[in-house]
């Protein structure tokens, strides 16, 4: 880069330029390490993310609806996998799940989700920001999805949710 051999001294110009270089390092590494000076990119955290119906409320029983997310500086990529159990009670209205932090902007479409129904047929569709764009919804040819849409969900069944978008600081 600076093209230095042994023993040879910078002029001032390309000590200037690895000056910058250094400080912009200097941010990179307090920005995304945390204090102990473990890399944060990558370092995926549970959450716990909430499950809300338009109109009355999903509760999931003996099911599972788990969350995980990592943040790199200003982006969030999430994951939540929810598996549907036979005491799942499935609301009425779109459904809506909970963010682990807000989001920036108004993104139409933040991830991708796949449905299974019973292990033998799939439904793929985008996740779009609702409420305040801490909540999210999920949405494809059939429209948004409910117990009913697209399918009428049952025990077994099961979704995966994908996503990225930025954070507001």
């Amino acid at each position: 880069m600076f093209g230095l051999l042994y023993g040879e001294k910078l002029d001032p110009d390309s000590r200037k330029e690895l000056e910058l270089l250094t400080q912009g390092l200097k941010r990179f590494l307090l920005t995304d390490h945390n204090e102990d000076g473990s890399h944060r990119l990558g370092i995926w955290t549970p959450y716990a993310p909430v499950w809300r119906g338009a109109t009355t409320q999903p509760a999931i029983g003996n099911g599972s609806i788990l969350g995980k997310y990592a943040r790199s500086v200003n982006t969030i990529d999430f994951k939540i996998d929810i598996q549907f159990g036979s005491t799942t009670t499935y609301g009425t209205g779109t459904w809506l799940f909970g963010l682990p932090v807000a989001s920036r902007i108004d993104s139409a479409v933040v991830g991708h989700m796949l449905g299974v129904d019973g292990g033998t047929t799939y439904y793929t569709g985008v996740v779009t920001f609702v409420e305040g764009m801490s909540f999210v919804q999920l949405v494809s040819d059939a429209g948004p999805w409910t117990v009913s849409v697209p399918i009428t969900w049952a025990s077994g069944d099961a979704i995966s949710i994908q996503g990225r978008y930025e954070v507001l600081d």
